[in-house]
């Protein structure tokens, strides 16, 4: 974890990664978050970075 990153939190208890967002998401903001973790080199475990296989739409 790069020390700019680190906090008050504690990170044992986090998850994979996967989050359900219940609000829009769109393909801008999917796709600055791909580039803020390239820019940490945290994109090893990434298996697909396609905004269309990696969201859906509820009606």
């Amino acid at each position: 974890m790069p020390p700019e990153l680190r906090g008050d939190h504690d990170y044992s208890t986090f998850g994979l990664g996967e989050l359900l967002f219940f609000e829009p998401y769109t393909q801008a903001e999917f796709e600055e978050a791909i580039r803020f973790a390239e820019s940490w080199g945290l994109t090893g475990h990434i298996r697909n970075r396609r905004y269309e296989a990696l969201t859906m739409t509820l009606a």
